[in-house]
């Protein structure tokens, strides 16, 4: 019989915020999903939220809350995803965030803009996005930054 492991309520909090951000994305890249499996994403992505808000630093629910905005504008709701946008903004800000958190930024709010109709500032963050995104440090983490940055959804806009 294996031996059960006992942890502490902050390595479950670690493990439950991880695991259930690490499950949205994994849902967002799905481009077949049931309203059970949008429901499951935003429960998720807010659960996730909560359990870094009792063990993580601020960085880490200021990325929740970029993830917040994806999944609402994911699933055009348009108003909420700006609500998460403009915190995530803030709150990058406020912690001078440099790198791949800066250049997630400019996407997000030019996202937040291009869900308005706004051109004009979705030209301007999403320019700023792509020179962030050739300015990362890290390959890997550049990747990534650039793959969000190419897929949707944009509005209708094009950058």
């Amino acid at each position: 019989m294996a031996e059960e492991k006992k942890i502490t309520v902050e390595e479950a909090q670690r493990y439950f915020a991880v695991s259930c951000n690490n499950d949205t994305f994994r849902l967002l890249e799905k481009t077949d999903r049931s309203e059970a499996e949008n429901d499951e994403m935003i429960h998720q992505i807010h659960a996730s939220c909560w359990h870094w808000s009792k063990i993580g630093e601020p960085v880490n629910m200021v990325r929740g809350h970029y993830m917040l905005a994806k999944v609402y504008f994911e699933l055009n709701r348009v108003t909420e995803g700006q609500v998460w946008a403009f915190k995530w903004w803030a709150q990058t800000n406020a912690l001078d965030l440099k790198d791949w958190d800066y250049a997630f930024s400019c996407e997000i709010i030019a996202r937040s803009f291009a869900s308005e109709g706004n051109q004009e500032e979705f030209d301007k963050y999403h320019g700023l996005a792509k020179k962030a995104v050739t300015s990362i440090e890290g390959e890997k983490d550049r990747e990534i930054c650039q793959s969000e940055l190419d897929r949707g959804p944009w509005f209708g806009m094009q950058g």
